[in-house]
Parts: C-alpha cells; sequence; structure tokens
C-alpha cells in the first residue's frame, strides 16, 4: 500500500536520487531501474552497528558516527529515501539524529518511506525488505530471537520527523504501519 502510493507520485519524466537505507538485493535494484534514477544503497543498520562497535565510548551518540558511513559529495540530494524498517531499530536519539541528517540531503519535496512494526515484541535486527512489484513486498530475517519495540506514538513521531510531514500512512493487518513522509524543505 505504502510503496503503491509512492510509485503514484513518481513521474516517468523526472529523474530521481534514491537512497536505499537497506542492504543491497538485486531485485530492490531490478525494480528501481524501471525508473530514471540514480540508486545509492548503504546498509545502514549493519554499517552503524559496526561503527558502533568500533567505538571506545558507545554512550557518546553525534550526527558524525552517521556521516562517517556515507560518503556523498556535499551537493548530492536525494528525491527518495527508503528506510525500510530502520526506526524500530534505533533509540530516539539515533532516530532524531538520522532524521537532521537525512533531512539536510533531501530536496524540498522528497519522499522518505518507513514501516514501522507496532507490536511489542520486534525481531532483534531489522529485516531485509524484497519488493515483488509495486503492491507486494516480502521480508526475511525474522528470528526467533525478539526485544522490545519502541512503538513509537504519533506526536512522539511528529517530533522527531522534524522537517517532514506525513503524506501517507497505511495500518497492514500483520502489525505493521507504513508511512509515507514528504520533506517540505527549510
Amino acid at each position: 500500500m505504502g510503496l503503491n502510493a509512492l510509485i503514484d507520485e513518481l513521474r516517468a519524466d523526472s529523474f530521481y536520487a534514491i537512497l536505499d537505507l537497506g542492504p543491497a538485493l538485486g531485485v530492490n535494484v531490478d525494480f528501481w531501474s524501471r525508473f530514471p534514477c540514480r540508486l545509492y544503497i548503504g546498509d545502514f543498520y549493519r554499517g552503524l552497528q559496526a561503527e558502533l562497535s568500533r567505538r571506545s565510548d558507545e554512550d557518546e551518540w553525534s550526527e558524525s558516527v552517521i556521516e562517517r558511513l556515507f560518503s556523498f559529495s556535499p551537493d548530492t540530494r536525494f528525491d527518495l529515501i527508503l528506510c525500510w524498517d530502520i526506526f524500530n531499530h534505533l533509540t530516539q536519539e539515533q532516530l532524531t539524529s538520522l532524521i537532521a541528517w537525512l533531512a539536510r540531503l533531501s530536496k524540498p519535496g522528497a519522499l522518505l518511506f518507513a514501516l514501522m512494526w507496532l507490536e511489542s515484541r520486534i525481531s532483534m535486527e531489522p529485516l531485509a525488505f524484497r519488493i515483488v512489484d509495486r503492491e507486494h513486498m516480502d521480508y526475511a530475517g525474522r528470528s526467533a530471537a525478539t526485544k522490545a519495540g519502541p512503538r513509537y506514538q504519533p506526536r512522539e513521531l511528529g517530533k522527531i520527523m522534524r522537517g517532514f510531514d506525513v503524506s501517507n500512512s497505511f495500518l497492514l493487518r500483520h502489525g505493521v504501519q507504513e508511512y509515507l513522509f514528504v520533506y517540505r524543505g527549510e
């Protein structure tokens, strides 16, 4: 539903810069290759975990941790950002930093797609979402090991998502809320 709404926003006569913060999956690359775009892929969560494990003081969080994961030129701006279920696996401080960083990389009107589990227990790590078609996705990686889900409330999410407004939101029957945010610009 949310992916379909996102694709409905894309125009055939435009070129898009897309940032996919999930793992590199061939089916997703194939799907986006149908659109005139430049696709940047970065397995954000796994990169973040590796970066944090190298740090001597994990309690000290800064946006520079995020910036070290990617090497974009200073003028890079995105039209579309795919966050998948990364939000579920970050602390509120980390998520707020990520959103501030993404806002700086977003063109006005940029779309941000995110999935948030509403269940009290979620998989230990983000799932890998595979696009089947514009209306269907599969996911893999859900393990028996779980942790408490953040269950961000709409008001809390509104504070975190500074610069972004909810364009569409869809509640799926398996406990996932799909969000399509639009960046309103500075």
